[in-house]
């Protein structure tokens, strides 16, 4: 973007970022503080670097039928799994100095598994449903993985142990939380039946009502993006009819 390439160029040494050669700026005149404004960033596609990734996906799908002594009809089974291992996700950004490498496996957003599990049962016209998702721990930045304390005036958290500072002292130390340092299981329910032309369905979302782990946002536009819940547990119905 225009705003990526100037800021590249303005924080390189001696404005020698190759790409402060896509701005371009009005003459600078002698005693004109307003002149030498940049004109036009000219934004281009441009390969400025190469992400490696390496993962192993697993799929497995089941079904069985099974007689219940006493029922009328067989109960029919089916488990649906998917999983992603991931073994391998780097990036490599081109300065005007060097190639730098950053080891994002296990990073906000790039989590080493993700598993989700999918057990339905179903006899006649209703069917029963349970879905676990699960996503393992992640941290902020490995080239950074404790937990900081910071000082703030803008933020209001106040850790154990800490107070409030006297009027005209610092303020008071607050914890940066670089990590999501717990593995995260979601589990749903529901219920169907369906007939001819109506379909009835209820259920419970986040069944135990399974917060995300604490953290202070470093870097991370937003939890419900990486696959964690942010309404806690929710119960609905749905009714649809055919006409």
């Amino acid at each position: 973007s225009a705003s990526t390439i100037v800021n590249r160029c303005y924080q390189s040494e001696g404005l020698t970022d190759a790409q402060c050669a896509y701005i371009v700026r009005d003459p600078r005149i002698a005693g004109q503080p307003a002149s030498g404004e940049i004109s036009f960033v000219e934004a281009l596609n441009q390969n400025l670097g190469e992400q490696h990734v390496e993962g192993i996906d697993y799929n497995l799908e089941f079904g069985y039928e099974f007689n219940v002594p006493g029922v009328e009809s067989p109960i029919g089974y089916d488990l649906i799994a998917r999983a992603t291992q991931s073994l391998t996700q780097t990036q490599e950004e081109i300065t005007v100095s060097g190639s730098v490498f950053y080891d994002q496996l296990g990073e906000y957003g790039n989590p080493e598994w993700r598993v989700n599990l999918t057990n339905i049962f179903s006899w006649q016209d209703f069917r029963f449903l349970w879905q676990s998702r699960y996503i393992t721990e992640m941290i902020e930045d490995n080239d950074d993985p404790t937990n900081d304390y910071t000082t703030s005036g803008l933020n209001p958290c106040i850790q154990a142990g800490d107070t409030f500072p006297a009027e005209g002292t610092l303020p008071a130390r607050c914890l940066v939380y670089d990590d999501l340092d717990e593995d995260y299981w979601v589990h749903d329910v529901s219920v169907a039946w369906a007939g001819d032309t109506l379909a009835i369905r209820g259920g419970i979302s986040n069944v135990f009502d399974e917060a995300p782990p604490i953290t202070t946002n470093n870097g991370l536009g937003s939890l419900g993006g990486v696959g964690y819940d942010l309404g806690g547990r929710t119960v609905f119905v749905n009714v649809t009819k055919a006409f």
